[in-house]
């Protein structure tokens, strides 16, 4: 009886069914679907679905289709499981192989996704294409193109005119008329460290649900051996969502690649039909016409603040200080705090944020955010003042005023933007010097625009 048993258990071993994609088993959580985390974005879904349908019908004419059936089945269908593992989300995707030996890919705001055969030929494992795709995945739903649009200083208040815009123009249109660019390897489409880190946690989410190695596929981007095509290294760099938040054992578990013989053994055929597509295309020139990615990178690189009431980011390369105030930030360019004569310190270039207490917001806001400025430049005698509001509809009031320093002798531009909260008052001070060497007042909007509560702001 036992000898039956047994073969019973070998025959539906065996009849298992193994499509393309489904050779690696699902986890038993895939069930619970994916939540994707809701971000501050000046577009809306409809937006980003629009801009990229509209970049879709340019990239037609560029770029050529892999001519293979079997290639854009599984490349199709590998796509589609991962996408599987997110709760309901809106955007229609779409997975495509473009006839190019340059190993890349990436994505479009409205869910097209797409990738090189070079790419697919240099991946080394199922798992490794399945990472490339869920990173890809993760930009889209994460909407970090249209999000990097509205967090951009140069690009966000002309961008939210651009959002709420009816003239009879494309949404991509309008977009390059300011200067953002949907372009490969353009700084539309290289996210900093903010972006990059939500990425990575939810690729590392998909690939566990979707029953793939997050180990294996983080290979693709670190530890590469000697002897690889350089050009691979271009994609990586650019990538960078699994080397800035390195997928490890802590966090994606300690699963190993699939050892399923016959889907490795398809897997390894299908590479060869891959490779064996030598097309020479358009995306190495596309990525040389750009400038390169580190300095891409590091200009917009940004760290996260948090506190009990309000969350922003700033430069990267910015330094931040404690000042002793309780939940304060001082961020500033290097050289931004100077101490006076009496010992203290003070932010000359840069900006100031904090709560105030209790105690000191009964007077009105705008009274409230002069006060603010007094009390951390008391050096400074206004010149002139104007008001108005925040144009991202947060509930904050923003004052301007030219000052200047009693001990510098020079006139500085201060900006104060704030929110009342019960008792309290948010304030978010900006000092610029004359001439502004380093971009304060531009860096200023940008913060600004990233300032996130977490309680609705009482009507000013």
């Amino acid at each position: 009886m036992g000898i039956y048993r047994l073969n019973l258990v070998i025959l539906l071993v065996f009849l298992q069914p193994m499509g393309w994609a489904g050779g690696h088993q699902e986890s038993e959580e895939m069930s619970a679907a994916i939540e994707v985390p809701v971000r501050w974005n000046l577009f809306s879904v409809e937006q980003d679905i629009q801009l990229g349908s509209q970049s879709a019908g340019r990239f037609e004419n560029t770029l050529q289709r892999v001519d293979d059936a079997k290639l854009n089945d599984f490349f199709d269908r590998l796509g589609n499981k991962l996408v599987s593992t997110l709760q309901q989300q809106p955007f229609p995707f779409e997975f495509t192989l473009i006839a190019d030996s340059f190993p890349y890919a990436f994505s479009l705001p409205g869910g097209q996704v797409y990738c090189t055969s070079g790419l697919f030929a240099a991946t080394r494992s199922e798992d490794q294409l399945a990472g490339v795709l869920a990173h890809q995945i993760a930009h889209v739903v994460l909407r970090d193109t249209t999000r990097q649009a509205s967090l951009q200083a140069r690009f966000r208040v002309r961008a939210s005119m651009v959002a709420a815009s009816t003239e009879k123009k494309t949404l991509l249109e309008a977009l390059e008329e300011i200067g953002f660019f949907l372009m490969p390897g353009s700084e539309a489409m290289n996210y900093g460290n903010e972006s990059e880190y939500a990425a990575s946690a939810l690729v590392t989410l998909m690939l566990q649900a979707a029953g793939y190695s997050a180990l294996d596929a983080n290979g693709l981007f670190v530890n590469q051996e000697e002897g690889v095509d350089q050009s691979l290294r271009v994609y990586s760099e650019r990538h960078a969502s699994m080397k800035i938040q390195p997928l490890n054992e802590s966090s994606a578990g300690t699963e190993a690649p699939s050892d399923d013989l016959a889907s490795t053994r398809k897997f390894k055929r299908l590479k060869k039909r891959a490779a064996a597509i030598s097309n020479e295309g358009q995306l190495e020139v596309m990525l040389q016409m750009q400038p390169p990615a580190d300095e891409m990178v590091a200009s917009v690189n940004r760290e996260l603040f948090v506190s009990d009431v309000y969350s922003l980011s700033y430069p990267a390369i910015w330094i931040p200080y404690e000042s002793g105030q309780g939940n304060e930030l001082w961020a500033t360019p290097k050289g931004g705090v100077v101490p006076l004569e009496s010992g203290r310190k003070i932010v000359t270039a840069g900006v100031i944020a904090g709560m105030t207490p209790p105690s000191e917001s009964t007077d009105s806001l705008k009274n409230t955010l002069l006060k603010q400025a007094e009390q951390h430049r008391p050096d400074l005698s206004k010149i002139e003042t104007s008001e108005g509001e925040e144009p991202s509809g947060k509930g904050m009031k923003i004052i301007s005023f030219r000052s200047e320093s009693t001990v510098s002798g020079k006139v500085d531009t201060v900006k104060a933007a704030g929110a009342r909260f019960g008792d309290r008052v948010f304030y978010l001070l900006m000092i610029a010097p004359e001439n502004d060497p380093e971009g304060i007042q531009n860096e200023f909007d940008t913060i600004l625009a990233s300032v996130e509560f977490k309680e609705k702001p009482l009507m000013n």
